[in-house]
């Protein structure tokens, strides 16, 4: 598999960044949160992703991933109406099947935020899949996060 291949995946990661928006609106001190990610690979060390986050809705973000062979880095940034979200995590991409799809997982925490985003702190994790062949990938986010 390509090394861009590989950066489609990471984008996956990115979706830790939406993370972030989840504490949209929220007035507790600490929360759960949830998060549908699908996006896809635009170039060798970037991807792009819409998401649906369970507390601030939808939004959309752009991911820059740094690979270390099936393992990388990710930093994300994440928008949303009156906000937006910046987060960093790892994640790991597994070997591929017979049809492309590798299994892809990873953790991060949310590093700042605007709008109605500010103070706004989380850890998450997430489960997915990135297809080697279309360079898609799609990943659930579950975190705790807590406002400042």
């Amino acid at each position: 598999m390509s090394r861009s291949s590989w950066s489609a995946v990471a984008g996956a990661a990115l979706l830790a960044a939406t993370l972030l928006v989840s504490t949209a609106g929220a007035r507790s001190k600490s929360f759960h949160f949830t998060e549908a990610v699908s996006g896809a690979q635009i170039s060798a060390t970037q991807a792009v992703f819409k998401v649906h986050d369970s507390r601030a809705g939808d939004g959309a973000g752009v991911q820059t991933v740094t690979l270390h062979g099936l393992s990388g880095t990710d930093t994300d940034t994440t928008y949303y109406l009156g906000a937006s979200a910046s987060s960093h995590g790892f994640f790991t991409i597994g070997s591929p099947d017979a049809h492309g799809i590798a299994k892809l997982t990873g953790h991060g925490r949310d590093t700042g935020g605007t709008g109605k985003l500010q103070g706004f702190v989380s850890t998450y994790r997430y489960t997915g899949t990135f297809n080697v062949k279309t360079l898609v990938f799609t990943v659930t986010i579950s975190g705790v996060g807590s406002t400042a």
